[in-house]
């Protein structure tokens, strides 16, 4: 914004309330949260007395604390020494981001097991509807993996439907989430179409135990029970 180069700018001077001669440069980093851009910073040497920076690590963190305070009150003697790491105001920074993916994420599981649970239902519905077609498709020839496919398959075709139909609610929906972020990725095909088989494979897998079991169940059982 000075209109400076990185490597220009060593000697120069900034006026910041009065002439400064600028020392170096730092990289940009975020100083805030990254729905925010990041802004132009300026610092100054200066003397600080009501706060002090230490770099530390966090091993043994409650035990450094107490060092520091313990050459705090030699130094200030009376006054109250209290601490925050440095982490704690960043994560600050994005907890209502962390509590939105903690409900959305508990929503998720909850909606697939209730939406897991109706598909069993459904399933084992079928199949006992069904149950002296699949004789008849068997006397005449039906294999297993032929019965088992012509009884997945109708569910496999709806969560495909399914799939077509949310896949683009789902991009509008993150990509508008994402526009409050100055810096983002964008989301890729290859997530949606994960997402897509994940579904189909929990699908599958839940008809699967109906499916086998009617098609290796004996034919004249199933005729003769009909």
């Amino acid at each position: 914004m000075l209109g400076y180069s990185p490597a220009s700018a060593t000697g120069k001077t900034v006026n910041w309330g009065k002439a400064y001669s600028i020392l170096g440069v730092v990289r940009d980093y975020h100083y805030r949260s990254l729905r925010e851009k990041i802004e132009p910073i300026i610092y100054v040497a200066a003397r600080i007395n009501n706060m002090y920076t230490v770099k530390t690590d966090f091993a043994g963190l409650s035990k450094k604390m107490a060092i520091i305070g313990a050459v705090y009150q030699q130094l200030y003697p009376g006054n109250t020494f209290t601490y925050m790491p440095l982490r704690d105001t960043f994560d600050h920074l994005y907890a209502n981001d962390q509590r939105v993916a903690t409900i959305a994420l508990s929503l998720s599981g909850l909606v697939s097991v209730i939406a897991g649970l109706g598909l069993a239902g459904l399933a084992a519905f079928t199949v006992r509807r069904s149950t002296k077609e699949m004789g008849i498709r068997k006397v005449l020839g039906a294999s297993a993996a032929s019965l088992f496919l012509h009884l997945s398959k109708e569910y496999l075709w709806l969560v495909a439907i399914a799939f077509v139909i949310a896949t683009p609610v789902a991009w509008i929906g993150a990509n508008r989430w994402l526009r409050e972020f100055p810096f983002r990725i964008q989301p890729g095909w290859q997530l949606f179409l994960l997402s897509g088989v994940l579904c189909l494979s929990v699908t599958w897998l839940t008809i699967s135990y109906h499916a086998l079991r009617t098609s290796f169940v004996n034919p004249v059982r199933q005729l003769r029970r009909e």
